[in-house]
């Protein structure tokens, strides 16, 4: 990612951040949507310390699809448009009543695991007696997106 794709992702993070609350629930999910697909192919780490990333799966035709198909060494598992969107909800909805989220088993549902650091790496939620590390802060940081999250 260049630096000024850096650049154009931390715009449109901040962006929807701020937004989310004047938003639909379509109008947040295609946001997220979209940037979920901006951050296709960057590396990420579960709770467990596992390094993972993932595409946006592409359909036959070679149009974007509606799974996140997550790669970690030889195995790959696809997450569904409306499974990471049950687990934005709930992610909300939890940091909300709590100010954090304890761990994926708080998000639920299937591929929590994964959606989990995509999400503390957003800074759309922020885990219990550590400091969130965002988009924003591994933008800033020397300009990688790519740090690994110590969780």
């Amino acid at each position: 990612m260049s630096l000024e794709e850096d650049k154009r992702s931390k715009e449109a993070v901040g962006q929807f951040l701020e937004r989310i609350p004047d938003m639909t629930k379509e109008e947040a999910e295609n946001a997220l949507w979209d940037i979920l697909m901006s951050m296709q192919g960057q590396t990420f780490y579960t709770s467990k310390g596992l390094e993972f990333s993932y595409q946006i799966k592409r359909r036959r035709n070679g149009t974007l699809g509606g799974e996140l198909l997550v790669t970690r060494k030889e195995n790959s598992k696809t997450i569904t448009k409306s499974s990471v969107f049950m687990a934005f909800w709930k992610a909300l909805q939890v940091q909300q009543e709590m100010g954090y989220v304890k761990g994926p088993k708080a998000l639920g549902g299937f591929g929590a695991s994964y959606l989990y650091p995509i999400f503390l790496r957003l800074g759309l939620i922020q885990e219990a007696g550590y400091k969130n590390v965002s988009l924003f802060d591994l933008l800033d940081a020397e300009g990688s997106g790519e740090e690994k999250y110590g969780g």
